[in-house]
């Protein structure tokens, strides 16, 4: 069941609840499906004055009746019940005080003109608009989904919500940045003003990433204030904040400067990744200490007898682990592709174990004597220029998968994911040369991932996710060193988990634990590829007869 249907049945579910607060709660929460603290923050001003009436079961003379509609993604509380758009659907009504209405419409509109105000003082102290609105709009461009609200109004770059830019020559003036470039300041509503302004300031602060973090929540420049307060205590906490003074009494622009200070500190010191709500977007900055990963011992140890008893690797430290990769991988040369594949495939079966995953896999490049010859001689334009094919994935199932489903639907999936993952890798890839000048107006392209992800709640929005009830990923993105340049998320690992079992911290844990030993393997092919001067090196797509071959190896390996 995808999001759209979810909402529908959850409306058709509603229709026989006579208490107004009960649909309300329902409605809001999807049935339950999201929490109440996550669900609230999507409301508008007088949608979180009706909830709280609602919930003190104070409607007062019950004189006019209120509809209650669901629309973009988010809960509208109207006194018509006229549709506005293909994102709205009608989902209740109920009996209501006119006076109090009347009061929360009033109190709705001041809170916003108050806002608006704030934001508009700000954005005129801006030597140059236009410089603003291109920056914003350059990183919206090439990154994941936001969906913001500004009291009723939405702004996105997600699937059917999208009103913020398009390529079409048509109907510029349905969307926002075509509209804000042609029109002064003062002929902006209330609500643009606070986007912008808020986006401005917030993109000051650290990673463009940090601008999902309001995803599905409502927007205001004194909520942006509270933001930036609240991360410099957590930050303070951890040791990292780089001063004394009262941060609260700083201007808006000084405390963003503060944070993106503070947020560089801190990378170094802890693994930064972020929890997400699938279902919402909602995404959160959290934290792991680099040097407390769990279970590593017991981890390190299953990997040594792997690759001792496989391969006749033998290691008890990161230099030794290199030099055994370095040696096996030489005295295969003959064969390279299928030594590193041997040895990609039985560390990500164990992680599939470890972390109790149905499925590992990790994406990386195929033509890679080909990249080492294209970067040596500098030619950029070409590498980004290189379709999805020149890209590689590599999936292994775990033993759950292989337990419970027949060899071709597993090769079916792992044949969906690679062919998925190519295109990503091959989105990343001009995020490496933003500095180079190069032509990019032909292609669309996103900013490396940088950051871990662990996510619940995500088979109802991702095509791929709905089909095949997807609702727990992890993913960690890591660069890959060619000669004296790092590619950001040129390779990482990934994993997939059906039902409702969240991955755990632990999970994620032994995925960095994994992921570095991964990464070593990927960048020890590489320095040989390089080293031995293997210029039309390549790693061979996977099909869908090569992953029936490895469900048949993997299932012998399992009986024995």
């Amino acid at each position: 069941m995808d999001y759209k249907s979810l909402v529908a049945s959850v409306i058709s579910a509603v229709q026989q609840e006579e208490n107004p607060f009960a649909v309300f709660s329902r409605l809001l929460t999807l049935d339950g499906i999201l929490k109440k603290e996550d669900a609230l923050k999507t409301l508008g001003f007088k949608e979180k004055a009706i909830y709280k009436l609602l919930s003190e079961n104070k409607t007062g003379m019950n004189d006019i009746s209120l509809f209650i509609f669901h629309h973009n993604n988010k809960i509208e509380v109207r006194d018509g019940e006229a549709v506005l758009d293909k994102n709205d659907q009608l989902a209740a009504k109920f009996k209501f005080s006119k006076k109090y209405w009347t009061k929360i419409c009033q109190d709705s509109t001041r809170r916003i003109d108050d806002e608006g105000k704030l934001a508009l003082h700000l954005l005129k102290a801006k030597t140059n608009l236009n410089s603003v609105i291109d920056n914003i709009e350059f990183y919206l461009s090439h990154m994941a989904p936001i969906i913001y609200y500004v009291d009723e109004k939405v702004y996105s770059n997600f699937d059917y919500l999208s009103n913020l830019f398009t390529k079409r020559r048509r109907d510029q003036d349905k969307f926002l940045f075509p509209f804000l470039k042609t029109h002064a300041l003062e002929q902006w509503s209330k609500e643009d003003i606070i986007f912008i302004c808020f986006l401005d300031y917030l993109l000051s602060s650290g990673l463009q990433t940090r601008a999902e973090e309001f995803n599905g929540q409502q927007i205001t420049i004194t909520k942006l204030e509270k933001y930036l307060i609240e991360k410099h205590k957590t930050y303070l906490k951890m040791g990292v904040a780089e001063m004394d003074a009262d941060f609260s009494s700083l201007s808006l622009l000084e405390k963003t400067e503060v944070l993106n200070r503070e947020f560089k500190i801190l990378s170094k010191n802890k693994i930064i990744y972020r929890d997400i709500n699938g279902i919402s977007l909602q995404k959160r900055e959290a934290y792991l200490d680099a040097l407390k990963l769990a279970d590593s011992n017991i981890e390190v140890t299953k990997l040594q007898e792997m690759l001792c008893q496989r391969f006749n690797i033998k290691f008890n430290d990161d230099e030794s682990y290199i030099r055994g990769i370095r040696e096996y991988l030489a005295e295969n040369i003959q064969n390279l592709r299928a030594a590193f594949l041997k040895l990609l495939e039985g560390e990500l079966f164990l992680l599939t174990d470890a972390a109790h995953s149905d499925m590992a896999f990790s994406r990386f490049f195929s033509n890679i004597g080909q990249l080492l010859s294209l970067d040596k001689a500098k030619e950029y334009q070409k590498i980004i220029d290189l379709n999805p094919k020149n890209y590689f994935c590599y999936v292994v199932p775990g033993k759950n998968m292989l337990a419970k489903l027949p060899k071709l639907l597993v090769a079916n999936i792992n044949m969906a994911v690679t062919t998925r993952m190519l295109y990503n890798s091959w989105h990343y890839m001009p995020a490496n040369f933003l500095n180079e000048n190069l032509k990019m107006d032909k292609r669309d392209f996103y900013f490396s991932a940088v950051m871990a992800d662990i996510a619940n709640l995500d088979k109802y929005h991702h095509a791929g996710h709905v089909k095949m009830s997807i609702n727990n990923t992890i993913r960690i993105p890591r660069s890959i060193r060619i000669h004296n340049k790092e590619y950001q998320a040129l390779m990482d690992v990934r994993l997939m988990r059906q039902g409702d079992e969240e991955f755990s911290l632990s999970n994620l844990r032994v995925s960095f634990l994994y992921l570095h030993y991964l990464q070593i393997l990927c960048q020890s092919l590489v320095n040989l590829v390089e080293e031995m001067k293997i210029d039309d090196f390549s790693l061979e797509q996977m099909s869908k007869e090569l992953y029936s071959d490895q469900f048949d190896n993997l299932k012998g390996r399992l009986n024995k």
